[in-house]
């Protein structure tokens, strides 16, 4: 799992980053999330809860943020570094995180997108 980078820990993040959004959203949006975390982490999907942080609770950094936007792409999603950095909650990056055509069958990689 990665460590929390120096950028996180130098930027002040206050309170969760919480946004309201439907809830059909959020759950179609949110399984493509925690996939997506997972396989960049290194972690079990189904640990993942709507309010966690991707770079406070989990350990990402700037690095793993670029990676998850790039398997984002890959899986037909629109998601950037700036909105991964902003709305690091699972429940916030879904409303964020737009498909950017037709979603194909997920290609996930590594053990936690098995």
């Amino acid at each position: 799992m990665y460590q929390q980078s120096t950028f996180v820990n130098q930027v002040a993040i206050t309170g969760p980053d919480l946004l309201p959004i439907s809830a059909d959203d959020v759950t179609a949006k949110s399984m493509w999330i925690r996939h997506l975390w997972g396989s960049v982490l290194g972690m079990n999907p189904k640990s993942i809860e709507c309010r966690d942080s991707f770079l406070l609770d989990w350990g990402g950094d700037t690095i793993a943020a670029v990676e998850l936007v790039s398997l984002a792409r890959q899986n037909g999603w629109q998601l950037t570094l700036a909105q991964v950095m902003k709305h690091h909650t699972m429940q916030a990056m879904a409303e964020v995180m737009q498909p950017s055509g037709p979603i194909p069958t997920p290609r996930m990689r590594g053990p936690a997108g098995s």
